[in-house]
């Protein structure tokens, strides 16, 4: 393949083929869910129709006897249907979202189908005092959808489907003062979930990806008569929002077989909750329809309770706990809870798998036990995403012990090697799981774990792609690890020499997420283009210990983690697979901030970055993201809702961002914003645009009107890869960096923590970052090119160009030692005053 520098191809070439590469890469489906039948799999994907620009949503089922696997054509679906299967998979429930309208102010419909077809609409677009609005997928933060079987296990009737909606809410005309009938109450602060609000009342949602979430409820939908009951909340509750429930099994005095269990999230002061964990929640316990007061279930002010299911047996209570507050994507711990809820004071909870292992886990209800005292979880594990199979253990006083776990094996015998998986189902011994790696596009798997065999039930696909995981701690370049992507030689082409190939250093987002070592389109479509891409799981990664989400998050944001994906582009130049001078960045969110980083503190390495929606500077951030705490943490600060930032935070702030190093900056940027992001805020990537064109150095910034932070929508998303191609090809093809007057600086990393002698006083540092393991002092000055690596006291010196004829004095002054280059110092700055004049 190609590569893009050099000019081996015209604009309008790269674009045609970049369009192509990434077309061929999205074009394996992507699985979303998955149900087991008696005899297959009902399972639903997705994959992108780039000429319309929509996602295509479709079902399928896998037909599972003892002989090869068979699989039905696709039922294309709409892509605001949520599909739901009754446990018996005789019965599924169709929810259709309306397609406009505000949070809550038109209602989903429900259709009945079976197995032979459509059966009836439950609820009608035109049905009158429906109480709930859009319904929330199971995948989002508050969705569930859980199956209750009437009747007895004799004569089963029909069941009773609990689900999470949007509160129902009508939108009035707003009435001036003046007005005959205006009243003030409509609408006012804390109004019950029914009531009406005025057009101009703000009504706080749950931030990024849930704007359309303000109040969350759980309804229950009876399929013998067709009716709909809200979980009430009596009034000290009724702000919260309800979601992530399940059925309760008998166990009451009352035999209540109409009891849910489910989680709800306390009014106030809302932070975004997509991707934080650390947001405090409690479990009660109520009966559907019932105004009486709920039972407390689980969750303190410090540890947040969420996510329950029961065990099949019914005699325990499961769910997740994660510390409320801190850096967000923290480990969980997974509790068992006796049942019969007896009092708190004698509920003795226990402990089945503690912190430090469960990362990015979400709990699938039924859906994920093997059997009745196994369980199946998917976490994340250093760079894999791995599942992991926990053990329950009866004592003889029918308490509920921890019988061990075990992370399952990550290579399914495919004859592709390792990869990730995600769990989609589990029953009688079965697991529907999703396997990728870099190579290997998503393959629908079912597990046997009696027989430790996985069956594909899709095709095996494969891309052109070698790739590795390179531990940054075996050379010395950091902490955590880093997957490598490389072009693999293709019969009857030229293959370039690896020295010659352009590098993607790929930091993710987060910081505390991770990337997956599975299938990424965007990586394979860049490797089809002829680059080589490494994406640094650097020090603050989940699934590398909590230990190190809280090193990063105790001050050193904008030095370790900028330190480590530096050391991941060193790794992969050690290794001779691509150039050392043709390395481009490319983040979004706190990997845009690390792109930014890198551009500023490595000015000589980096020749060009694309940075979507990336934070900037946290002090001009704070004010309007919905996660405001993220600012003070990452920050190494304590947040609290009513902590107004003092000047000195809100300089601790802008010390830690790329705009403090704006001015060593030199690689053109491409700046990609979304502009309905609500957890970056827009203004971000406009105000590093700005700063770079004040100082003469080219960038350019692309907007998405209809596009949140994650810039994933079909259009969008293909639209980024096209532009981040064609951006990277003009820099590396062109003449590297971007600045009309060139600067020159002076950049060290120090092996001890006293600089104060090397540095002359009087030379103003243009920033500075301090901690435990780097130390920076910049000097700038300005002209064009030569380097200086011989510096005394161990330093490393990346020495960018000096005044024209002064090279040479500044060599010779480092050489002889602090004095001299003090006197060299001066003297370059004496011919920069003369040359000005």
């Amino acid at each position: 393949m190609a590569a893009v520098t050099g000019g081996v191809w015209g604009l309008g070439e790269v674009q045609e083929r970049a369009a192509e590469c990434y077309r061929t890469a999205t074009s394996p489906p992507s699985f979303l869910s998955a149900v087991i039948l008696p005899r297959g799999v009902l399972a639903q994907g997705s994959q992108p129709d780039l000429k319309t620009g929509k996602r295509r949503v479709w079902a399928k089922t896998y037909t599972v006897p003892h002989a090869e696997p068979s699989s039905s054509f696709p039922l294309l679906l709409s892509d605001n249907a949520i599909l739901s299967v009754s446990p018996d998979g005789t019965r599924m429930l169709v929810f259709i979202n309306p397609t406009e309208g505000a949070a809550g102010t038109k209602h989903a419909t429900v259709e009945e189908w079976g197995v032979d077809g459509f059966v009836r609409t439950i609820i009608g677009p035109d049905d009158k005092d429906v109480p709930f609005g859009a319904v929330h997928a199971v995948d989002t933060t508050f969705g569930c959808i859980e199956w209750l079987v009437g009747g007895s296990s004799e004569a089963p009737g029909p069941p009773t489907v609990l689900f999470c909606a949007e509160s129902r809410v009508k939108i009035t005309s707003a009435s001036a003062p003046w007005q005959s009938g205006a009243d003030a109450s409509v609408g006012g602060i804390g109004a019950d979930a029914s009531a009406s609000v005025d057009e101009f009342q703000w009504r706080e949602s749950w931030g990024e990806q849930h704007t359309d979430m303000i109040l969350p409820r759980l309804f229950a939908l009876d399929l013998a008569v067709g009716s709909v009951e809200a979980v009430v909340l009596p009034g000290h509750l009724a702000g919260w929002s309800l979601g992530k429930g399940c059925w309760a099994p008998p166990g009451f005095a009352q035999l209540d077989k109409r009891r849910v269990v489910f989680t709800a999230w306390p009014p106030g002061t809302r932070l975004g909750v997509i991707y934080c964990t650390n947001r405090p929640s409690q479990m009660y316990s109520a009966a559907v329809g019932d105004l009486a007061s709920p039972s407390f279930v689980a969750g303190t002010d410090s540890a947040a309770a969420k996510s329950p299911m029961f065990t099949l047996a019914g005699d325990a209570l499961l769910f997740l706990e994660t510390k409320v507050g801190g850096p967000h994507c923290q480990s969980a711990r997974l509790i068992a809870l006796p049942w019969p809820l007896r009092p708190l004071h004698e509920a003795v909870p226990t402990v089945l798998v503690d912190h430090g292992l469960l990362y990015g886990s979400a709990l699938v209800g039924s859906k994920c036990w093997l059997d009745s005292d196994t369980l199946v979880i998917r976490t994340q594990h250093h760079s894999k995403s791995v599942l992991v199979e926990v053990k329950l253990r009866r004592t003889t006083d029918a308490a509920m012990d921890a019988g061990g776990h075990q992370v399952l094996r990550t290579d399914p015998g495919l004859g592709v090697g390792e990869g990730s998986f995600n769990l989609l189902a589990a029953k009688d011994g079965c697991i529907v799981a999703v396997f990728s790696n870099p190579s290997t596009p998503a393959v629908l798997l079912l597990g046997n774990t009696l027989e430790d065999r996985w069956t594909p039930l899709s095709p095996i696909l494969s891309v052109a792609v070698l790739h590795r995981v390179i531990n940054l701690t075996d050379g010395g370049h950091g902490r955590g690890e880093a997957i490598v992507y490389e072009p693999a030689p293709t019969e009857g082409e030229a293959t370039p020499p690896p020295t010659s190939r352009p590098l993607i250093v790929w930091p993710h987002g987060g910081p505390h997420s991770m990337t997956e070592y599975g299938y990424s389109a965007y990586a394979a479509a860049f490797v089809a283009m002829g680059f080589v891409v490494v994406a640094p799981n650097y020090v603050g990664s989940a699934g590398f210990g909590d230990e190190s989400i809280l090193e990063l998050a105790s001050g050193h944001c904008g030095t370790l983690d900028v330190a480590d994906v530096n050391g991941s582009v060193d790794a992969v130049i050690a290794a001779k697979l691509c150039s050392p001078d043709a390395v481009v960045a490319f983040g979004g969110s706190h990997g845009g901030f690390l792109s930014a980083h890198l551009s500023a503190q490595f000015p000589s390495r980096y020749k060009a970055t694309v940075i979507r929606n990336p934070v900037i500077d946290m002090a001009n951030m704070v004010g309007s993201t919905d996660i405001p705490s993220w600012c003070w943490t990452e920050s190494g600060l304590q947040y609290s809702a009513d902590a107004v930032p003092s000047a000195d935070v809100l300089g601790r702030m802008h010390d830690a961002s790329p705009l403090a190093w704006v001015d060593q900056v030199r690689a053109p940027s491409l700046v990609l914003i979304g502009l309905k992001d609500a957890r970056v805020p827009v203004s971000q990537g406009f105000l590093w645009h700005k700063a770079l064109r004040a100082r003469g150095i080219k960038t350019e910034v692309r907007t998405y009107p209809d596009d949140c932070h994650p810039l994933s929508s079909t259009k969008c998303a293909a639209d980024v890869f096209v532009h981040t191609v064609i951006w990277m090809h003009k820099c590396l093809a062109g003449p590297h960096g971007g600045r009309s007057r060139p600067a020159t600086i002076v950049w060290a990393r120090l092996a001890d923590e006293d600089t104060s002698r090397l540095w002359p006083a009087r030379v103003l540092p243009a920033s500075e970052h301090a901690s435990v393991r780097a130390l920076t002092r910049t000097v700038q000055l300005f002209g064009p090119a030569s380097r200086l690596t011989d510096v005394p006291h161990d330093a490393l010196v990346r020495f960018a160009p000096s005044l024209p004829g002064h090279s040479d004095l500044i060599a010779e002054g480092a050489t002889a030692g602090l004095a001299g280059f003090d006197v060299a110092v001066q003297q370059a700055e004496t011919a920069l005053a003369l040359a000005r004049a």
